[in-house]
Formats: structure tokens, sequence, C-alpha cells
């Protein structure tokens, strides 16, 4: 039996709570080295795929955009009510609330921007550089796709607490107004 050093272990519990908590990223990152082994190791010559990649810049405009407008209503939303003063007692400029708003909507716009430019010019690259492409595009568009899955958990996670504590403080009043019509 093997006996790991106090830093590898450290290393290994935090790659296995990345791998688990950023499984959007994982399974990306699986799903292009799956591609770029399958296409990289192939004779075939890569087919074009202009309307893919068109398909993928709408994909990543509308990812993108909605991220941005999805972060916007929570920071909205944690302004309103006594779920936001309690966040924002934790994260005062709302930076890690917005984080993962903030990264799908840059991997929505990145995504769109690789789809244009490899759409124009799918034709011009060497099999090799076309292949990493082509795989980094099925990336962002897998992440993307989970990317917004996870969105939807953080906001719906969100709704549901701030949900809880208006519930928690209607039920104190409702307590507070049942004590003080008691005590007449």
């Amino acid at each position: 039996m093997t006996v790991m050093k106090p830093h590898r272990r450290s290393v290994m519990r935090w790659l296995g709570t990345f791998l688990l908590q950023e499984w959007d990223t994982t399974l990306s990152i699986i799903a292009a080295a799956i591609f770029w082994v399958a296409v990289g190791t192939s004779s075939r010559p890569l087919e074009p795929a202009q309307s893919l990649f068109v398909a993928a810049a709408t994909m990543g405009v509308t990812i993108g955009a909605g991220a941005f407008v999805a972060g916007r209503w929570v920071s909205d939303r944690l302004s309103k009510d006594e779920y936001g003063a309690l966040i924002v007692a934790f994260d005062p400029d709302e930076s890690q609330t917005q984080r993962p708003y903030v990264i799908m909507a840059l991997a929505g716009f990145i995504t769109a921007l690789l789809g244009i430019l490899l759409a124009i010019t799918v034709d011009e690259f060497p099999r090799l550089l076309a292949t990493a492409l082509y795989g980094l595009e099925f990336a962002l568009i897998i992440y993307c796709v989970l990317g917004s899955m996870s969105l939807v958990i953080i906001s719906r996670r969100h709704q549901r607490r701030a949900a809880i504590l208006r519930a928690m403080k209607e039920e104190a009043a409702r307590e507070r107004r049942r004590r003080d019509g008691n005590a007449d």
C-alpha cells in the first residue's frame, strides 16, 4: 500500500471536487477529447460544416444574451428582499453571485465568434488545425448547453431560498400578530 503525500492528497481532493462541481466543464472537455481522438486519428477529410458553424454562432449569441439577462435578473432580484440583503452581506459586490452568469455569457459569445470565424474560413486551415478548432467549437457548444442547465439550477436555487426566507418572515409576522392580538 502506498501512502500519498499530504500535498498530493489535497490536489486529488481538489480535482475530485472540481470534476463534480464543474460537471458541465468536465463533460465538455471529455466530449472534445473524444472528438479530437476520433476525428484526429481518422484519415477521412473533414466535411464542410458552414451551416453547423452558423447554427453554433446563433446558439452562442442566444445563450450569451440569455445568461446576461439572467444575471441582471438575479442582481435586480437580490436588491429587493431580505435574501438579497443576506447575499450582499457575504458578497458585497455580487461578484461571486454573478460569476456563473458572466462565464456563461462569455462562453456563449466566444462560441458565436468562433462559429463565425469557422464558417468564413473553414477551408483555409490545415487538417490538424481545423480538427482542433472543430473540437474546440464542439466543446464550447456542449459547455453552453450544459452550462445553461447549470444556470437554471443556480437561478432556481436562488428563487427557492428567497421563497423560504419570505415564508419565514411571513410566519414570524403572523406569529407576532397572533401574540399581539392575545396580549390585549
